[in-house]
């Protein structure tokens, strides 16, 4: 459990209220839950190995969804606050949302 508590020892700060800015990779509840039931040292490298694999899926996601949204600015689909600028897409999400859920 050291391991995964120093990998994620490092946080981006703090901000108004005292609530932490970034999570750790140990406060990941599947992270802890295998922590918790592993107590052997091959279990370390387990816990280290899905703590980097949570870190990449996360990572790849959130670049994918930064390129979209650049693309979707440059094609003035919406606006720099995200905010949908034609009322056609707006419309169009509104029936994917419904037909969804």
């Amino acid at each position: 459990m050291s391991i995964v508590r120093s990998a994620s020892a490092q946080y981006v700060g703090r901000h108004d209220g005292g609530h932490d800015a970034a999570i750790g990779v140990a406060d990941a509840p599947v992270v802890r839950l295998m922590a918790r039931r592993s107590t052997q040292g091959a279990a370390a490298r387990q816990i280290s190995m899905l703590a980097v694999a949570y870190l990449v899926v996360w990572s790849v996601f959130s670049c994918g969804v930064t390129m979209l949204q650049r693309v979707l600015a440059a094609l003035l689909i919406v606006s720099p606050m995200m905010e949908v600028t034609s009322p056609a897409v707006g419309a169009t999400l509104l029936l994917v949302a419904a037909f969804i859920n």
